[in-house]
């Protein structure tokens, strides 16, 4: 359709409406000739007719009715009853005897069968499909059967929250709602699709309160170009963006606008646009006034909401795109509100309850500091007025983890890794932005990353995954033979970006871990035809040199001192020399050269919402740069600085269960934030998790059904590893609170957490069987060994001497079990005879050495693969015996594997949801 020819459909579609209902069809026809204007306008005009129509529940549990195909077969599903029905067709009820479960299967309707309507269904398919999201319908598959065509998806016991519309609806409710909607759509977009029809009718309310949002029928991928059905609205009028109803380009902020009307709508009982419907006779006045973007202000209908809540829907409602907050950022702001709410509602232990309230708060507060700005009752929270924003668009669209994106020299290509969107390894691509696919230049079996361009742009140097090492690789831009460098130690991090290639054409620049020397991670120069290295920075053990970048003239190299208290980002001469501080912040995890003499950097948790720019050649103070979007982990700028390629990651990591003996894995403490290193209590009741449920990571515990989850910590810092001790009544775990990573002990009364390891470095700490020490890993000496300190407090005491990390007392308390950073092994030390170790099992060279745990019966290690198998091995060392099989693959980092104390169930972590894409945007 042409813009002509939508501007006559519009015309004649806002006269039908001034008429009565049944006169419309036949003043369409009269109008407008047979075509694609005429076939919009009816669909207009039925879009209004349900508007118009008296809500109906899209689900009605409790009175199906009966439908033509109910009884019947369609392909190998049994349809039962009717659940639905809707302008393009009836959802039933049905069965499907091979998997032996009950599903929804989405039949359309005979009238509705032409080559449009089928591409519908079709594109509804892919689009979910194409999505792994808790709060998102699983589509099962497509059937075609004789004329029928259908979706199979997930069943959905619950009611539409239409129904629940009319009348003002707890607001504790509707942040709920709103927290989980928007934390769907945030995978949704971080998957590249916006859904472009939320309304009430498409989110169902489950029995439980967990809310599904479905029929992504309109939803469209985001990517550099405009798609060419954006060219006219699609979607509900009621529930239009202003952009999406003027026929403009389409972008996740539609689906913001969309969600501020229905949250408004449930919580002040009536639509915000509604005065304007009220004061005026037209049918249009409320779409009308949404293409207008005429948002007059709050209207709660006699009952006053939040303050803070009131200014996230005005920020929704925005008119401009640009200034409406992202899902991902409506998620986080919910949460806090939530958690503030709860807090003040909980009295009866005065220290937990001014925790809480005061972490709430704290988090609140930095949100609205770093992202937007709290103002009064009538007015939306912005960025920062003085920054511009800056909206990329997608590179490829692809789904899976794309990241590590680098310019190349000549600014007109980017290197990046991808995991080709099934997960599991990544592999180098170059992908040319005058246009034309992604070029795949390795086929490792091994996961690779960290790309880097040769100074004149025809080789690429990038890291792959070795038996315990990170292999120096290099390879022609284009693909072909490959030559391997060197090796480096494995990172127990993910600070993985190690290396750079600066402006000698036969050397390459990474950070690495010297063993056996009292110093961190430091930088090395390594020629590529000697393998010949030399030292380029120097720290000590308290600190690590990582992510160097080199600047695009070649002469500098910048990198992160990581410390424990506050990071640096360094400048020191390719060729060699005394390196220096350009720009020190909390939490500076990666940055970005703009030309040679400034560098993009963002810090703690805003990260590159509003990044900092510091100039290194006049060395003033860092100003801030420009605005961009939450959720970015890298960053990387053209070397002409005209263009900015940046990784937004969103990631949903859930707790599963598998049990020896085949019985089916399920998730347990379920939520839409990132639940990890899960462990069970001794005596089998609880579990100890960590998760940044309260926006940041902390130590929570639950049933070992995953019920009733609490938060035990609130220190601020990252807060992960914890294990109970012995009576199953403290949990040890390790937290950065403070700046240093140390041991601390927290009891289940809710006591305040106690540092054990005062001023020394401590992680991963474990129990012995009798609780009086716990065991822990330390670099004091210049590398990981393993030390104990008593329970009670005291001195730590050093008990390895060849290397250890991760830790597990034997039952018998003789031994200690243990793994070694950067090896792949399990080995034994005696307790009565501490120093050396014996290696007793044999992980394989590619499984992440974290997966692994100690049991009465011997220990229990994780396979690698897409489907990792679980074997417990002899505690004395011999082979090992398959006892149960993984869903999905472990991931990169942390702990990964507990074991329950009977040994027939295991919890392990899984992420749900983990996409990262490049988008690519203008510099200001």
């Amino acid at each position: 359709m042409t813009d002509e020819e939508w501007k006559q459909t519009w015309a004649v579609y806002e006269a039908a409406c001034q008429l009565p209902a049944p006169k419309r069809p036949e003043f369409v026809r009269a109008s407008l000739s047979a075509g694609v204007a005429r076939d919009k306008a009816f669909e207009l005009l039925a879009d209004l007719d349900a508007d118009e129509a008296p809500a109906a529940p899209l689900v009605q549990p409790a009175a199906e009715i009966a439908g033509r195909r109910a009884g019947k077969a369609l392909g190998r599903f049994q349809l039962l009853s009717l659940i639905g029905r809707g302008g393009m067709g009836e959802v039933y009820r049905a069965f499907d005897p091979d998997l032996n479960r009950f599903v929804a299967v989405k039949c359309m309707a005979p009238t509705s069968l032409g080559a449009g309507a089928v591409e519908s269904l079709i594109r509804e398919a892919r689009a979910a499909s194409a999505l792994n999201h808790p709060g998102i319908v699983t589509v099962h598959e497509v059937i075609r059967t004789g004329d029928t065509v259908a979706i199979v998806m997930e069943q959905v016991e619950g009611h539409a929250l239409r129904t629940l519309c009319g009348q003002p609806q707890p607001v504790e409710r509707v942040m709920s709602w709103g927290q989980q909607i928007a934390a769907a759509l945030a995978g949704s977009h971080a998957g590249g699709i916006v859904h472009r029809d939320i309304k009430p009718e498409n989110l169902i309310l489950r029995n439980d309160g967990f809310v599904k949002v479905l029929d992504f029928g309109l939803a469209a991928r985001r990517t550099n170009a405009v798609a060419s059905d954006q060219a006219r609205p699609a979607g509900t009028l009621r529930y239009m963006s202003p952009e999406q109803a003027r026929g403009a380009s389409i972008t996740p902020a539609t689906d913001i606008f969309s969600l501020g009307i229905v949250l408004y709508e449930l919580s002040a009982g009536i639509h915000p646009f509604a005065a304007e419907a009220l004061a005026s006779n037209s049918t249009l006045a409320v779409p009308g006034a949404i293409a207008a973007a005429e948002f007059r202000g709050p209207i709660v209908n006699g009952r006053a909401l939040p303050e803070e809540f009131e200014g996230l829907l005005t920020a929704m409602l925005e008119g401009e795109p640009a200034a409406r907050p992202s899902a991902l950022e409506v998620s986080t702001l919910l949460s806090a509100m939530i958690e503030t709410r709860r807090a003040a509602a909980l009295p009866t232990n005065r220290f937990r309850t001014r925790r809480l309230v005061v972490t709430a708060a704290v988090l609140l507060g930095s949100l609205g500091a770093g992202l937007w700005l709290w103002q009064s009752v009538r007015t939306a929270m912005r960025v920062s007025p003085q920054l511009r924003a800056v909206q990329g668009t997608l590179l490829t669209g692809s789904a899976g983890r794309e990241g590590s994106a680098i310019f190349s020299p000549d600014s007109q290509a980017i290197a990046y890794a991808w995991d080709g969107g099934e997960g599991g390894k990544r592999d180098i691509y170059v992908k040319r932005l005058a246009g034309g696919d992604p070029v795949r230049i390795t086929h490792s079996p091994q996961d690779e990353w960290n790309p880097s361009w040769s100074p004149d742009g025809r080789r690429i140097v990038f890291l792959r995954q070795g038996a315990g090492l990170y292999q120096v690789v290099v390879v022609p831009a284009v693909g072909g033979s490959e030559q391997v460098a060197g090796t480096i130690e494995q990172s127990m991090t993910n600070l993985s970006d190690r290396l750079t290639w600066p402006g000698d054409a036969d050397e390459v620049v990474v950070s690495d871990d010297v063993r056996g020397l009292r110093l961190g991670m430091c930088l090395f120069a390594i020629q590529l035809r000697t393998g010949q290295r030399r030292q380029l920075s120097q720290t000590g053990t308290d600190s690590a040199d990582v992510a160097p970048r080199a600047s695009p003239d070649r002469r500098w190299i910048a990198f992160i001192r990581v410390r424990r208290s506050e990071d640096e980002i360094r400048i020191v001469p390719a060729g060699g020399g005394d390196s220096r501080v350009v720009a020190k912040g909390a939490g500076i995890r990666a940055f970005a050269w703009k030309g040679s003499g400034a560098i993009l950097y963002g810090t703690g948790s805003a990260g590159f919402k509003e990044p900092w720019m510091a100039d290194i050649v006049s060395g003033g103070a860092a100003r801030t740069a420009y605005a961009l979007e939450t959720g970015i982990s890298e960053v990387d700028i053209s070397p002409d600085g005209t263009r900015l390629a940046y990784v937004k990651k969103v990631r949903d990591s859930n707790i599963w269960q598998v049990f020896a003996g085949g019985a089916p894995s399920r998730r347990v403490a379920i939520s839409t934030r990132a639940d990890e290193d899960a462990s069970y209590s001794p005596d089998g009741q609880k579990i100890a998790f960590s998760s940044d449920r309260s926006g940041q990571f902390e130590i929570w515990t639950a049933s070992a059904k995953g019920a009733n989850p609490r938060r035990l910590t609130a220190l601020g810092g990252y807060s992960a590893s914890p294990a109970w001790s012995p009576d199953s009544r403290r949990v040890a775990f390790d937290s950065t609170a403070g700046g240093l990573s140390q041991v601390w002990v927290v009891g289940e009364d809710e006591s305040r957490p106690v540092a054990l390891t005062r001023g020394m470095e401590g992680i991963v700490p474990s129990w012995s069987h009798d609780g009086q020490w716990i065991y822990f890993s330390s670099r004091t000496t210049g590398r990981n060994e393993l030390w104990r300190v008593a329970a009670a407090g005291g001195t730590p005491v050093q008990l390895s001497r060849d290397g250890g990390f991760e830790s597990r007392e034997s039952t018998d308390g003789r031994y200690l079990y243990h793994s070694k950073p950067g090896t792949n092994g399990i080995w034994r030390m005696s307790l009565s005879d501490p120093g050396t170790s014996a290696k007793v099992a044999d992980f394989d060279a590619a499984v992440q050495f974290r997966c692994w745990d100690a049991t009465a019966a011997g220990l229990i290690i994780a396979s690698p693969g897409d489907r990792p198998v679980l074997r417990l091995f002899p505690p004395s060392g011999g082979p090992g015996t398959a006892i149960a099989r993984l869903t999905q693959e472990l991931p990169r980092f942390g702990r990964c594997l507990s074991a329950h104390p009977d040994g027939r169930s295991f919890l392990y972590s899984v992420d749900d949801v983990d996409h990262q894409e490049i988008y690519l945007a203008d510099t200001p």
